[in-house]
């Protein structure tokens, strides 16, 4: 990804890049300082573009279904390559009930036989 960001905005990759090794920072690390810039191209594109808030929304989402810790997703949040949990989360719950309708309509179109394990969950088609 760095790759790509670094071949389709050199301007900006530069920008950063000298912002990376000036006096204050002096970042040894190339693998430290190529993370950073990214993670600061990542910010600005959080800021600025919608498209880039739906990427970030689908790494997060992606991380989350991976099982990836709370404080792993906190971490990525605050570099700007994902957003935050609630996002993650309410996006997840509007999947779900896309996802719900949609068997819905099918059992109502299609038959077909289902068998519910758990006699204590009431279920309606």
């Amino acid at each position: 990804m760095q790759e790509l960001v670094r071949k389709e905005a050199p301007l900006v990759w530069q920008i950063l890049s000298s912002i990376a090794i000036g006096p204050s920072l002096a970042i040894k690390s190339k693998k430290n300082k190529d993370m950073m810039i990214f993670s600061a191209f990542m910010v600005l594109l959080y800021v600025k573009n919608q498209q880039i808030n739906s990427y970030q929304t689908q790494i997060g989402v992606f991380m989350k279904a991976c099982h990836m810790s709370n404080s792993g997703i906190d971490m990525l949040q605050g570099t700007g390559i994902c957003c935050n949990k609630k996002h993650i989360h309410n996006t997840m719950q509007k999947v779900a009930n896309l996802n719900k309708k949609e068997i819905r309509n099918l059992a109502k179109r299609i038959a077909f036989k289902s068998d519910i394990d758990n006699i204590n969950k009431k279920v309606s088609f």
